[in-house]
């Protein structure tokens, strides 16, 4: 995560990156998978386990990308007002991509708090993995997709509550009682 443009003027914008870090996201929905694989009751053959814990294999990784590539492209289009990108020319195709990272430019007022550029990576991060979760309990076990969903849905609300907050300083008129 970095920034530039220290200018103090609140028209003045500043460029915000946030970068997430691939292999980082796949470790964090692996750990959650051993984790809920290990935690749940077992079905007598083990199936429902392992199907959690190998969430990151081989076979399961191609649909685990295409949805950090979705949930990526989910908080561009949340973050749309400071994150516009012109459409490039060409053609699109829906190969998989495998990024070493998945980035977040931010056109940010120079107010805008370094705290708040904080929050909002975690948040992001966490809407990221939530919703990775999400898809794939959908597929293997639909009984805890909803758990998931409101986790996403409110990784969703820390993003949006991020960047309602602050982008000017806040200002108390001062009163005598």
């Amino acid at each position: 995560m970095g920034c530039c443009n220290s200018q103090n003027n609140s028209d003045q914008k500043r460029s915000v990156r946030l970068e997430f870090i691939r292999t980082e996201l796949e470790d964090d929905i692996a750990q959650i998978g051993y984790v809920s694989g290990d935690v749940s009751p077992s079905d007598g053959s083990n199936h429902s386990k392992h199907q959690k814990q190998d969430v990151i294999q081989s076979g399961n990784r191609d649909r685990v990308l295409r949805m950090l590539s979705l949930a990526h492209g989910e908080v561009l289009e949340m973050l749309y007002d400071t994150t516009k990108r012109e459409v490039d020319e060409g053609e699109w195709d829906n190969e998989l991509d495998e990024p070493e990272s998945y980035v977040v430019d931010l056109e940010v007022p120079t107010t805008f708090s370094k705290t708040t550029v904080e929050y909002l990576s975690h948040a992001i991060h966490e809407y990221m993995i939530c919703r990775v979760w999400e898809d794939w309990m959908s597929i293997v076990d639909p009984a805890q997709m909803e758990i998931w969903g409101a986790k996403c849905r409110q990784a969703k609300e820390d993003i949006m509550k991020s960047m309602a907050k602050r982008g000017k300083r806040l200002r108390l008129r001062l009163t005598p009682w």
